[in-house]
């Protein structure tokens, strides 16, 4: 590989590693909707426990109001994937609406 295209990549990585920072910090500040630490750092596990919805209506509330599709649901959890491919406006559109914070 020629080194120039080796350091595009590692740029890549660099600013999604960054972003996804910068995002998950804004959500750890959310009221009801909360973070769920894991050891992945491009896993988001979302748990609406403290919430009137549950993980599939969110589920569907992302897909249907918002464009962003989730991995998967669950009675109390959505888990959303990410990846270097991911832009700054569907972190944006994510982080939108969860500070809706459904109670």
């Amino acid at each position: 590989m020629y080194p120039h295209m080796l350091m595009k990549i590692v740029d890549n990585f660099q600013q999604y590693y960054e972003k996804l920072w910068i995002l998950r910090e804004k959500l750890e500040e959310l009221k009801y909707i909360k973070l769920v630490p894991t050891d992945d750092i491009g896993k988001l596990v979302f748990s609406v426990k403290d919430t009137t919805i549950s993980g599939e209506e969110l589920f569907e509330i992302l897909r249907d109001n918002y464009h962003l599709e989730m991995e998967m649901s669950e009675l109390y959890y959505v888990i959303a994937m990410t990846s270097v491919c991911d832009t700054q406006e569907g972190y944006d559109r994510l982080y939108q609406a969860l500070k809706r914070d459904r109670q």
